[in-house]
């Protein structure tokens, strides 16, 4: 994931305490993950900062992401909906809410801003309910 906030744009792994080149650590920063599963990718994310909203660079599939000419994927879930937060923090990402998937050096990638602390985000590529599907 790249950290444009804090001048890092390179896609690599930053870990907690990672020093900067500015000699600044970082901590608490956005966890991201996803699962892929036959045709669809589900991406997790969280800030684990616990008081200041981080910002991120998340790489995605971008073969998965990219169905029907759209390179989108739709936010399902946003735990900032559900807890007491800001109006501007909770619709930021609304559940049902697009992520441009952009591209950079052959790689796909969404931009996630803001992020509150501790907030949960979860999109997915084809979130559309299909035919024989356990409700």
């Amino acid at each position: 994931m790249a950290l444009p906030e804090d001048g890092l744009d390179r896609f690599d792994f930053y870990g907690a305490g990672y020093v900067t080149a500015r000699g600044e650590r970082l901590e608490g920063q956005i966890v991201a993950w996803s699962r892929i599963l036959d045709d669809e990718e589900m991406l997790c994310l969280f800030n684990s900062h616990g008081g200041k909203s981080r910002s991120a660079d998340v790489l995605v599939d971008g073969i998965l992401n990219q169905s029907d000419g759209k390179e989108e994927m739709t936010v399902v879930f946003n735990s900032a909906q559900l807890a007491s937060r800001s109006r501007r923090q909770a619709r930021a990402y609304q559940k049902g809410s697009k992520l441009t998937v952009k591209r950079r050096d052959g790689m796909a990638y969404v931009e996630i801003r803001d992020i509150a602390p501790s907030q949960v985000l979860v999109a997915a590529s084809h979130p559309e309910k299909e035919e024989g599907e356990v409700t």
